[in-house]
């Protein structure tokens, strides 16, 4: 089989393992089975070795937990790859800040979404902030050689802190991105929802002005689609014009850990294109369903991109 580059980067979606209990949490809509341990290690190096870049992501469970993690690390360090890593920062313990600093890794997402003790406490089921903001400080007194960056969930709840993000941003000189639960996310508590009010839209103007003054990287986000529309109110032809130039079926590889592939990062509820225990890489990245779904997005035909948010 050849070994040559299939993909730029597989994103591999981790264990369904998690200590938190995130109101916002899509882990409800996973196909994976409570007891999953983790993509197995052969599966993995046979995947991880077609691609130039790999990240591994918390999307339905924190990836520092997999039983099998440090032998992802060796994997990933045997083939020379690089790659980025999403945590919650609270399993980033000593032991592991030791195994990262050592490894390819060259981007350390933690997602904290929101530095006051009560509302962090209520987003994550009942987690303490505390530990994280003292883990993020030992990581940051060992010196690391990768990127870090912090994201946050942005809801109703934390709208308020949006300026206090970027501040923790600047202090630990790292970009910041907000994920915003817009009204599009259709599933969510209306509570949780970031509307498009006259209050949040000045809200984040002021924080993205904000940023710009502190010096910080930041990505933001738009409570209004580029044509005006509402983000809850996407046209179909709109994001038809827009699919046209989605990438991501001609270059990036979506796995969860039990094997099976989906088409993007939206996993749980797009389609399932294959199952890697059954189907090699090959075959996989070229059956008739990548086929089927590639022309679909050459011709602007949206049947398996409705909850695209990438083109909004």
């Amino acid at each position: 089989m050849s070994k040559s580059i299939l993909f730029d980067t597989v994103f591999y979606m981790c264990n369904s393992l998690c200590n938190y209990n995130c109101i916002f949490c899509r882990s409800h809509l996973r196909t994976l089975p409570d007891d999953d341990k983790g993509l197995n290690p052969e599966l993995f190096e046979r995947v991880i070795s077609r691609a130039q870049v790999v990240n591994v992501s918390a999307c339905t469970g924190e990836t520092l937990l997999m039983p099998w993690f440090p032998e992802m690390v060796e994997i990933l360090a045997r083939h020379g790859k690089e790659f980025a890593l999403t945590t919650n920062g609270s399993p980033l313990n000593t032991q592991n800040i030791e195994l990262l600093r050592g490894s390819t890794l060259n981007m350390l997402s933690i997602s904290i979404n929101s530095l006051d003790r009560d509302t962090y406490k209520t987003l994550t089921g009942g987690a303490k902030l505390s530990i994280v903001l003292d883990n993020v400080e030992h990581m940051f007194a060992s010196n690391p050689k990768y990127k870090v960056q912090f994201t946050f969930v942005v809801s109703a709840l934390n709208m308020k802190e949006l300026k206090s993000f970027v501040d923790y941003g600047r202090d630990h000189k790292s970009h910041v991105i907000f994920y915003p639960l817009t009204p599009v996310i259709s599933d969510y508590d209306s509570k949780l929802i970031v509307t498009d009010s006259q209050e949040n839209v000045a809200r984040l103007k002021e924080a993205e002005r904000y940023a710009v003054e502190q010096g910080v990287s930041l990505a933001s986000f738009t409570l209004k689609n580029d044509n005006g529309t509402l983000v809850n109110t996407l046209s179909e032809e709109y994001l038809a014009d827009k699919i046209k130039k989605c990438f991501v079926p001609f270059t990036k590889l979506y796995v969860n850990s039990s094997g099976q592939v989906y088409q993007c990062d939206w996993t749980e509820r797009g389609k399932c294109m294959g199952d890697l225990s059954l189907e090699s890489v090959d075959e996989l990245w070229n059956n008739d369903n990548f086929k089927e779904l590639r022309q679909c997005v050459r011709n602007g035909n949206i049947r398996h991109c409705k909850l695209c948010r990438i083109w909004g």
